[in-house]
């Protein structure tokens, strides 16, 4: 399966503004800095219809916010397989389950934030 949305790594940069004036501002920058402006802007939008994040104006815009509104249901998954995956450890003599579960800890601590 081929990445459809801007390959990773991703980071995250918290930006501090004084006012939603300068929120604006410096949204305004990013997009006019876009490569390949496609004349969309992407949002990801919550059920209470406030907007979680905004995925950019080139060319894959769009495929990244797809990519960001599945991201509760992956961390749902990925913690269910978390919890199954233990299970598997002592069956697998390859030990590719517990590179698996030491990848998918890693990964599910950068999502939340919390340190693995």
């Amino acid at each position: 399966m081929s990445a459809a949305h801007t390959a990773g790594p991703y980071t995250v940069h918290v930006v501090q503004v004084a006012s939603p004036l300068i929120a604006a501002m410096e949204l305004s920058q990013l997009v006019h800095g876009t490569k390949g402006f496609s004349g969309v802007l992407p949002m990801v939008v919550a059920a209470n219809g406030l907007c979680v994040a905004v995925t950019g104006c080139g060319p894959d815009g769009e495929k990244n916010a797809r990519a960001f509104s599945a991201m509760p249901d992956l961390l749902a998954a990925a913690s269910e397989a978390e919890s199954l995956i233990p299970h598997l450890i002592d069956l697998d003599k390859s030990k590719v389950a517990s590179k698996v579960l030491s990848q998918l800890r890693a990964a599910l601590a950068k999502a939340t934030g919390a340190t693995s």
